[in-house]
């Protein structure tokens, strides 16, 4: 019974469609259509098909001319070129204001607003988009650029090119092209026209016929297109044939000469009855607009005058005249041609009624919105253009060689590594991303560079373990002009990579420069990158060290050693870098982030800081932001250290007692007079247990400020010296040193001090003990002990005690002026006094690091102790220490818990699972780990630069919020 009604039903829906289909349309849209078209005069019927040329600045001759265009002839619409966004916004109310019907507005914006405008970062070229296998990021682009379009007032965009570039020597077309292969060509352009028809904005395909095997181009001369009609019809039209079924709006007819369709001598394809209404309209089926390529254009003055170009178009097949050079002179000539019958008043009100449908759809029909009073150049760049352009460099970057493995470069703390720019400038973006993996030594050679210099050169790289360089050629090079590579450049490299012992090339340019290096034999990695862009140098960076892996694929032929689809992809690590969008989240949680960590800096809580989120094996986020102290302008960066304090309880002296614990040296149970026997003489002190001090439940005094005693002028010289020697060989300070007999002060003053056994205490002296305990069992001191067994197998760079011995002073975030002790900025020094009388290094603080660092080693604990193939400890280690041993106290050995209730945490998210883990610093640091949602979160800072006392950073609770813009991102997904 069920089955003869659904059929029932079907049947009345069909017949329902059937009836609606063959019913006269008398809809809201065809009256309004209908009524704007009977109010215009002729003179502005066929205005209506023109879209004139505008710059984005209110004045200037073709500003003028705009004006007069659209007071005295009321044409359809305007297209904008350069100009600043501003005076764009502007012009769409002004213009909008003095037309007496509609404008609708139009760019040729390829990679968005940045094309035209100025203030606007560019998105990736199509050449770079064409390199990805990831079709979808292509529609979250468009998505971007149609927002672009909607906050500018644009309607339409003159997008995607389509063009299969199968010729290297083509001028005009390069990386505006998304590659050679149709197929890969239609589906990213679908997804491009897509997620802008999505957004209501209108596209066009272009340049029909297909202008990507041609060798001159349209903008100064009539291109002609040799091949014949059924490599046309496989390749140049494949893509028209797959949109146009897809839905496609409009499309674009190029100025070309194309002999295999219509053999009329010098006659453009926007003016062959032939290729537009034959080809286009009757055997491809479409029946959306078509606009012609711009009418100023060489490819079509040079033959015809403007009118006589009006006429001809308009009767070829074409519904819109693009840039008419004479809007005066086009319509006289088309209302002539109407005289004559050359073209019938049906085929204007076709072509007008098409235009005017498409303004309704867009709105138009209705008042339209001030766009200046709303302006604000931010926006344009728009929320998420960092995260997509990463994404879509990350997904490009195509590896081409790589013998032996050398990509990705692991142990880099054994290897002496030279970055090497060659002209024409340094790329400052890929030295900095460089120094976050790896303490590289950074070089630039510029073309003019003479043999003498140049040989000393040579003989320095040769000392190098690894030379990798950068090249990059200019985004308007083509053939013509080797790319934007001079051929000097090419040389260096060349010479470079016979010389040097293992040497990486990076190019950011067009793939076809390949076929402009002679020599690959010398090369061990090579690397295409595409573009200038600092998402495509950090990004190159993390793959080349392993935080990322390469898996895009060359979209041309770029040579007949690299052909279509070239490219190698290497294995992925534990961590990778990647987007909030790749995990699923809502990157609107993000944008609040960076207002929260902007904010810090603004009221003054901290000078600067570094923010990083981590998801399920990705870091989605990792961000620096302000300055080292408020009294400079050195910004700060990623690679940069930080003074993390008491984070070093965890990430140095914990981890290394949990070695020693797997390694059966401890018992946590044990009094740790077994390990010490100078706590023997305490008998309180020396029957407490590892588990106890290292859960703060053995009641030790919180702090001891051991140099208040030490600093009276009576005693000062018998503990410090302004140099150091034997006797003074624990570096404090700047031109300060403490006296060998520190430790013995020190834990004599430990043993001395109040306690109040069996209670909780957060306390920093137990720590001092741990760092003891390592000693005495190992022979090497906590720093030592914690880089042999952890840091050196994690391949940690940036993960060290004391750093000046390591690291430059200005790669080193400043802490407080201490005014009391040591009387100066404390910059590469720990700053807790107690552990800088150690000379810097002690269980509770010493410790310096970054998020990249961090992140590695809240992984591994995260892992159940095994990262990128290397086991660090077991997971019964890990779940020991991270375990809460005594009723009331939230810590574990080492680690700290969430608070309970949570709700009392003044840095942690009250929506913390009761499995999450972590640690803060003094200085203004945290880390916490969620193994819930395979979540981590660092944020490091110096608040205490230049004053500790008022912890601004507490009170404000900038911490927590970050955290709980991660956890909505991740729960509100």
């Amino acid at each position: 019974m069920f089955r003869y009604l659904a059929f029932g039903l079907l049947f009345l829906h069909i017949s329902f469609i059937s009836f609606s289909q063959t019913k006269p349309q008398n809809t809201s849209k065809s009256r309004w259509v209908d009524s704007v078209y009977k109010a215009l005069p002729l003179e502005e019927k066929i205005a209506q098909l023109m879209i004139i040329r505008s710059p984005a600045e209110m004045q200037g001759k073709d500003y003028d001319t705009a004006v007069n265009n659209i007071r005295r002839y009321n044409v359809g619409g305007v297209c904008f070129f350069k100009g600043t966004p501003y005076a764009q916004v502007s012009l769409v109310d002004y213009y909008q204001k003095i037309a007496r019907t509609p404008l609708w507005f139009s760019m040729d914006a390829e990679w968005g607003l940045a094309m035209r405008l100025d203030s606007i970062p560019a998105f990736p070229r199509q050449l770079t988009l064409g390199a990805m296998s990831n079709d979808s990021v292509v529609y979250a682009m468009g998505v971007e650029v149609a927002l672009q379009m909607k906050k500018a007032g644009i309607h339409l965009d003159f997008i995607p090119c389509i063009d299969v570039n199968s010729n290297r020597s083509n001028p005009v077309i390069g990386t505006r092209s998304f590659g050679e292969d149709p197929d890969n060509v239609a589906r990213k352009a679908y997804m491009y026209m897509k997620a802008l028809q999505d957004h209501n904005i209108y596209t066009s395909l272009k340049h029909f016929p297909g202008h990507g095997d041609t060798e001159s181009d349209s903008h100064v001369s009539l291109p002609l297109v040799k091949t014949s009609q059924q490599h046309i019809d496989s390749v140049a039209l494949y893509p028209y044939k797959y949109l146009i079924k897809k839905g496609a709006d409009g499309v674009m007819v190029a100025h070309l000469s194309v002999l295999a369709y219509d053999t009329t001598s010098n006659l453009p394809s926007s003016l062959s009855p032939k290729i537009v209404t034959d080809l286009l309209r009757k055997d491809l089926g479409y029946k959306g607009i078509v606009y012609t390529d711009g009418l100023e254009m060489k490819g079509i003055t040079n033959y015809f005058s403007c009118g006589d170009i009006a006429v001809k178009a308009l009767a070829a097949g074409v519904d819109v005249l693009l840039l008419p050079e004479n809007v005066s002179a086009a319509i006289d000539s088309v209302k002539s041609a109407i005289d004559k019958g050359i073209i019938t008043m049906d085929m204007i009100e076709e072509k007008c009624k098409k235009v005017l449908t498409a303004k309704y759809n867009l709105g138009l029909n209705k008042p339209q919105p001030l766009y200046s009073q709303n302006y604000d150049v931010k926006a344009f760049k728009g929320n998420n253009f960092d995260n997509i352009s990463t994404e879509i460099f990350a997904e490009a970057a195509t590896l081409l060689l790589n013998k032996h493995n050398l990509l990705p470069i692991t142990n880099v703390d054994e290897k002496k590594i030279a970055d090497v720019a060659i002209s024409p400038s340094y790329i400052s973006e890929f030295g900095k991303t460089m120094d976050i993996y790896a303490k590289a030594k950074h070089f630039q050679v510029q073309d003019k560079i003479t043999k003498s210099e140049l040989e000393r050169f040579l003989q320095d790289i040769e000392t190098y373990d690894v030379v990798i360089m950068t090249l990059q050629g200019t985004l308007s090079g083509n053939a013509q002009n080797n790319f934007g590579i001079s051929k000097r450049s090419l040389e260096l490299v060349n010479t470079i990579s016979k010389r040097a012992k293992k040497t990486v090339l990076c190019l950011f340019a067009n793939p076809y420069v390949l076929q402009n290096i002679s020599d690959f034999g010398n090369m061990d990695a090579l690397v295409m990158g595409y573009q200038q862009s600092k998402y495509a140098y950090q990004t190159v960076v993390n793959k080349i060290f392993g935080f990322d892996y390469f898996r895009g694929k060359l979209p041309v032929t770029a040579s007949s050693q690299f052909p279509l689809y070239s490219g190698l992809i290497t294995s992925k690590k534990d961590l990778t870098q990647s987007v909030p969008q790749e995990a699923g989240l809502n990157t609107a949680y993000f944008d609040t982030i960076d207002m929260l960590a902007q904010m810090g800096i603004t009221e003054r809580i901290y000078p600067g800081c570094q923010v990083l989120v981590a998801k399920d094996g990705n870091i989605i986020y990792n961000k620096a932001f302000g300055t080292h102290t408020y009294d400079d302008t050195i910004a700060v960066e990623l690679s940069d250290l930080y003074d993390v304090a008491s984070i070093t309880k965890v990430m140095a002296t914990t981890l290394s007692m949990m070695k020693l614990y797997e390694k059966g040296k401890i018992d946590l149970d044990k009094p740790i007079s077994t390990y010490i026997p100078a706590f023997k003489k305490s008998k309180v002190k020396g029957n407490l247990t590892i588990r106890e001090i290292m859960s703060h439940n053995a009641g030790l005094t919180a702090w001891i400020p051991f140099y208040k005693s030490l600093i009276v002028p009576d005693t000062a010289p018998k503990y410090f010296s302004k140099v150091q020697s034997d006797d003074f060989p624990y570096h404090v300070a700047d031109s300060l040193y403490g006296t060998k007999k520190m430790r013995e002060y020190i834990y004599n003053r430990i043993l001395q001090s109040s306690d109040n056994p069996h209670k909780y205490v957060y306390s920093d002296i137990g720590f001092y003990i741990m760092a003891e305990i390592i000693l005495q069992l190992t022979g090497k001191t906590v720093d030592e002990y914690a880089a042999e067994n952890i840091y050196e197998k994690l391949n940690l760079t940036h993960t060290t005690f004391n750093p000046l011995e390591k690291f430059p002073r200005n790669q080193i975030i400043p802490t407080e002026y201490d005014t009391v002790f040591r009387k100066q900025l404390i910059q590469g020094y720990v700053h807790d006094p107690g552990a800088a009388l150690l000379g810097g290094i002690s269980g509770h603080a010493g410790l310096f690091s970054n998020t990249g660092d961090l992140v590695i080693l809240t992984e591994m604990l995260l892992q159940g102790g095994t990262y990128d193939g290397v086991q660090i400890f077991e997971k019964a280690t890990i779940d020991t220490f991270n375990t809460c041993y005594y009723k009331g106290n939230r810590r574990a050995l080492g680690f700290e818990k969430p608070e309970n209730p949570v709700s009392k945490s003044t840095h942690v998210y009250t929506g913390v699972s009761p499995q999450s883990f972590g640690h803060t610093g003094f200085t203004g640091c945290l880390f916490w780990a969620d193994p819930q949602y395979d979540l981590i979160y660092i944020f490091l800072s110096n608040r205490v630069c230049p004053d500790a006392s008022s912890n601004k950073l507490s009170k404000s609770q900038i911490r927590l919020k970050i955290h709980e813009q991660i956890y909505n991102a991740v729960l509100k997904k």
